[in-house]
Parts: structure tokens; C-alpha cells; sequence
């Protein structure tokens, strides 16, 4: 079903501008699809995202401020993410004996079970959440890609 009948648009919308309201719509409806398929596991969308940054570092630690650079919500409030995981005992952390505003994040054993478990729950269902082919997924990205391109200043 398209966005106009979705959103149940009576008038023509200039392309542009339906397009801006597709994405806006589009990615906060993915958003809670993922955000239901991993309730059950006690993780938000935010939480999987930190615990897959930390899981995927190529170093056994990251920062609050590493981390935060690579999330996907940049309006997320990565310390109080981290809390909660902390709180969880799925990441701990290390202050500097340097800089004692630095903390070093590592994920916990726990926190690497649970990642794998939900990781092998969810890919599946995120590999075919698009419902695109190879080639209409690279067309997708080069477009997301030439927009937020476009509007960096």
C-alpha cells in the first residue's frame, strides 16, 4: 500500500515532499517492527545497537564517545543506555586511571550470550525486513546516501 493511502491523503502532495513524509513514516514503522521482535528479549532497539557496536569493536573496549559516534539515533542518550546495560550486567566499564571522565565499555560474558542469542533470533527476521531485492537495496542506499549527502553543510 502506498503512502498516500496509508496516511489516507486526500490531495496530491508535491514528490518531494511525499517522499520526505515516506521516510520519516517508513523508518518509524521498521523501528517499532524491530522494536516488538526484541521486547521479548528485555532489549530496546537503542540497547541492541549499543551491545552490537561494543560486540563488533575491533578493540576489547570502547568509549561512551566511540559509541555514541557510531549509533544509528544520534539523539540517543548514551550514557543512560549504558547505565541500563550496566545495570543488566551486560557491559561494564573501567574509568582511566588517565582521564577520570573516560570510562572504557566492555560487554561482559553475559552481555556477549545475549547479543549472540538475540543476533541469531532477529537476523533473519532484519535480512528480509526490506522485502528488496540485491539490486533495488543498493538502488535504496544510494538514494538515502545522495540525500543525507545533500543536506550536510
Amino acid at each position: 500500500m502506498n503512502i498516500s493511502a496509508v496516511l489516507n491523503l486526500k490531495e496530491k502532495i508535491d514528490p518531494n515532499k511525499l517522499a520526505h513524509i515516506n521516510l520519516l513514516y517508513s523508518a518509524s514503522y521498521f523501528r517499532n517492527l524491530i522494536a516488538l521482535k526484541l521486547k521479548p528479549y528485555g532489549l530496546t532497539v537503542e540497547q541492541f545497537n549499543v551491545l552490537r557496536i561494543i560486540a563488533g569493536a575491533n578493540s576489547n573496549y570502547l568509549t561512551s564517545k566511540q559509541i555514541a559516534a557510531r549509533m544509528i539515533d544520534k539523539c540517543s542518550n548514551v550514557s543512560r543506555i549504558i547505565d541500563k546495560l550496566e545495570s543488566k550486567k551486560l557491559l561494564s566499564r573501567i574509568k582511566s586511571p588517565i582521564d577520570k571522565r573516560v570510562s572504557y565499555l566492555f560487554i561482559t560474558a553475559e552481555g556477549k550470550t545475549k547479543i549472540e542469542l538475540v543476533s541469531a533470533h532477529i537476523q533473519p527476521f532484519l535480512d528480509n525486513l526490506l522485502n528488496l531485492s540485491d539490486e533495488e537495496s543498493v538502488l535504496l542506499n544510494k538514494l538515502l546516501d545522495k540525500a543525507r549527502i545533500l543536506n550536510v553543510k
